[in-house]
């Protein structure tokens, strides 16, 4: 199978600073780095660098060159990739602050210029009965799980960043959802441990996994008849921008790959710890050879 990724394409710009910026501030950052990123392009390049053939959909700006060369370099094919002559790349602003934390300022730009028009030639040239991996930063999600519904698609979504509108959507369409606690939380309506939250996301959608992350906490998944939890892998942190794409991406791909849940969950939480442990998100996404030495390495530490 292959993994089409229909999602967001953008630049980061990471200013590294002291603190946050307060109401009325100006801030000297100490450094700035400008990185590809989006959440569809970060777990494109995850599914690729796990091992999956992987496509990327989505529109990108003519200041977005380098973004599709970023692509490329991992193996990304970028022949669905439209360009936009009269709007910019989407953009987003990442404060990074001492303690590791980020906090980002988004502009949407090419991403939202998704329209059905752009949806149907993207759905015109992908076969059926592949994996569709979709994110809550383009426009047209309503009409795009209609058309990949009647391509018989197995759809992973993942709702974030989690908007009024999530809620408005038929996710009884999806196969897969991927939440972190706070999203599972608010898409529910629902407080309490994660376990009964996910027991109650199986109830209302008996058809549909959920696969939940807990930070530090480790990640679960939940399906009508199984569950499995996994604790998470403690690295040095350096940045955690990416980190949950990172997770997401080799995810999918352990399961394009016929990989077990459990097997899959691992080398996503792994992934996913190994790639704070390096500045941006797309270039910090570790390959698959990282992924499964680290863990190996682990297992043999564990049996002496």
């Amino acid at each position: 199978m292959a993994i089409y990724v229909l999602g967001s394409i953008n630049t980061d710009l990471f200013f590294d600073v002291p603190h946050f910026v307060r109401p009325g501030e100006t801030l000297m950052p100490g450094s700035v780095q400008i990185l590809p990123g989006g959440k569809g392009l970060n777990q494109a390049v995850a599914c690729a660098k796990a091992g999956s053939k992987t496509w990327m959909g989505g529109r990108i700006g003519k200041d977005g060159a380098f973004l599709l060369e970023m692509l490329n370099q991992a193996d990304v094919n970028t022949d669905l990739v439209g360009v936009d002559n009269q709007i910019l790349s989407g953009k987003a602003l990442i404060q990074r602050d001492a303690a590791k934390e980020n906090a980002i300022v988004l502009y949407p730009g090419t991403n939202h210029a998704i329209f059905p028009a752009q949806v149907d030639e993207f759905f015109d040239s992908i076969p059926d009965q592949e994996i569709l991996l979709l994110q809550n930063e383009i426009s047209s999600l309503p009409y795009i799980l209609q058309k990949a519904k009647t391509k018989q698609m197995q759809i992973f979504f993942n709702p974030a960043p989690m908007t009024d509108e999530i809620k408005a959507l038929d996710l009884s369409m999806i196969d897969v959802l991927i939440v972190n606690e706070t999203e599972g939380k608010e898409l529910l309506g629902e407080q309490g441990n994660p376990k009964a939250i996910c027991a109650k996301w199986v109830e209302s959608h008996p058809d549909c996994a959920i696969v939940m992350t807990l930070s530090s906490k480790g990640s679960l998944y939940m399906d009508h008849d199984y569950f499995f939890e996994i604790s998470a892998y403690t690295m040095p942190v350096v940045d955690t921008t990416g980190a949950g794409d990172t997770f997401i991406g080799y995810l999918v791909s352990g399961i394009d790959r016929g990989l077990p849940i459990e097997k899959a969950l691992k080398q996503a939480s792994y992934g996913a710890a190994l790639s704070v442990t390096k500045p941006g998100a797309a270039p910090s996404i570790p390959t698959l050879e990282q992924v499964e030495a680290g863990l190996k390495a682990l297992e043999s530490q564990a049996k002496n």
